[in-house]
């Protein structure tokens, strides 16, 4: 998995958003609110680590079962291709 081009990370006055940018923008409409931990799951992407690599270095970052870690990651890669923010 790779980030499409046509959605850039911002950070605005502390809150962390997903914009898609040209036709992204007009099949989209509008901005994603992001979470930090999503914004770093969608950074971390952006860097080029695959999924298993984020989930091993969300695992050394935060206080969590590996069983929900990998639910959560996977959960919110879905939501990133659904939006196409996320694209093989």
């Amino acid at each position: 998995m790779k980030t499409n081009p046509a959605f850039v990370h911002r950070n605005i006055v502390g809150d962390h958003v997903l914009v898609p940018i040209g036709n992204a923008n007009l099949k989209n409409n509008g901005v994603f609110p992001l979470t930090e931990t999503g914004a770093e799951i969608f950074d971390l992407y952006a860097s080029g680590l695959s999924e298993s690599e984020i989930i091993e270095k969300l695992l050394t970052e935060y206080d969590v079962e590996r069983d929900v870690l990998v639910s959560d990651v996977r959960e919110f890669t879905e939501a990133l291709i659904e939006i196409g923010a996320l694209i093989d």
